[in-house]
This record gives structure tokens, sequence and C-alpha cells, in this order.
């Protein structure tokens, strides 16, 4: 099955919405956007902190809103996670996986997070920009574009699922450039950025099911979309809930 996943970017004590992954509209309290996406039966919900002490650890605020919000929809947080221990407090305030950035090139540490919380607790958050018909990837620390995707994917254990997120088309209805998938290989792929009526109108779902394992609706465009009725009617497929 193709999992939908309801995505929130969070920066200090806020909730915000995303275009291009760097233009941001407040949302408001954490806690009211995830009660929201669990009413929308999405999942999984995918939280993303941007933090401004890269070596703080994991954001207090998001684990605590965890801590405080009476959902059952399963979360994978990301940012600031460097350690076994910054793992540790994510499991117990409910995150059921982490989505690791920087550390991906960090082969023993990322190995050492592996080994504790086992493959399937582990997703390779991977922004990426496209030029000139060649896919790089996109340091959110840095905000600068590196290395090719590829190089990156092709270093990481293979079955740790990809997050893929289309810099450019993030936030939009439509956009994305679905030739990265080819730099994937047989792994695991989750999608974002300006999926939502691109997918709902592609009829080819049996190729879409191999391709993908989840595709990450931005959180605007499924509540003004209703992208959960449009999966259900049109791509039964999406739906595993």
């Amino acid at each position: 099955m193709i999992r939908l996943i309801g995505s929130v970017f969070v920066q200090g004590d806020v909730a915000l919405q995303t275009h291009n992954f760097d233009n941001y509209r407040p949302l408001g309290d954490l806690k009211g956007v995830l009660e929201i996406y669990d009413q929308h039966c999405v999942d999984e919900i995918f939280i993303s902190a941007r933090l401004d002490d890269v070596d703080s650890g994991p954001s207090s605020y998001v684990l605590d809103s965890l801590i405080k919000t009476n959902i059952t929809t399963p979360v994978v947080y990301s940012g600031g996670i460097r350690t076994i221990e910054d793992v540790r407090q994510c499991l117990e305030s409910g995150v059921e996986r982490v989505g690791l950035h920087s550390l991906l090139f960090m082969k023993s540490l990322l190995m050492d997070i592996i080994q504790y919380i086992g493959v399937q607790g582990v997703v390779a958050v991977l922004p990426f920009v496209e030029k000139k018909g060649e896919f790089f990837f996109y340091d959110c620390r840095t905000r600068k574009v590196s290395k090719p995707i590829g190089e990156i994917i092709a270093n990481l254990p293979e079955v740790v699922e990809l997050l893929l997120i289309d810099i450019k088309a993030d936030g939009s209805e439509t956009g994305f450039s679905w030739d990265v998938i080819k730099k994937c290989g047989n792994r695991k792929v989750i999608i974002q950025g300006g999926v939502i009526q691109e997918v709902a109108s592609r009829k080819d779902a049996d190729i879409l099911e191999n391709e993908l394992s989840g595709v990450v609706i931005e959180n605007r465009l499924l509540w003004t979309e209703c992208a959960t009725q449009n999966y259900k009617k049109n791509i039964p497929v999406f739906m595993s809930r």
C-alpha cells in the first residue's frame, strides 16, 4: 500500500506552511495541526524542525507537543538528531520513526542509530534541486546545493526508506520531478513536492505502487483539496487506513 503522509514544518514554537522549502506562512500551534491531520486519517505525519542551534538535539517544543497531543497517527520526526540519546528522547515522546538529513554523511553515527532503532525506524531525508537534468542534494542547514543525489543514495544502506523532497515544487499543486526516482534503484521511496494533482490524475496505479511507498501532502494542499477523499475515490491503492 502507498501511504498518504501529512507534513508540517516547525521553527521555534510555531508550525509553518512551506513553499519552496524556505518561504513560510504561520499555521499556529503544532498540537492543533497534528489533531487535524489525525482527523483526516492520514497514514503518517512527518514533522520537520529547523533549529537555530544544530547541536541542541531534537526540538523540545515538538516533543512536548507530542506528549500533550492525543493522536493515533504514527509520527516521523526530523531535526537536530545527532545521537542515540536524541533518538531515545524522540521515542519516549511518541515518535515512531526518525528522519535523518545531515547525519547521512556521517556513516558511523548513521549505522549506530540504525542498529539502535532498527532500519525500519529510519527515513533518509533528501531534499533536492534539479539543474540541467541532474538532481542535487539540498542541505537544509547551509541552504546550499551540494552532491548529486544519486551519489548520496548509493552510499546509504539499501533497506533505508528515502524521502525525496522536490524543493522547487514544495507547496505547489503540480511539478514533481519524477525522473529523480530513477536514481533510487529498487529502494522504498516517499515523494514530496507538488504531487497531489499529478498523482491523482495518473491512471497507472500499479506503476505508482511499484515506484512509491508513500506520498507526502503539504498541509495547505491536503486540507483545501480534501486529498484523502480524492484518493479514496480515484486511487484506492493509496489509502491503507
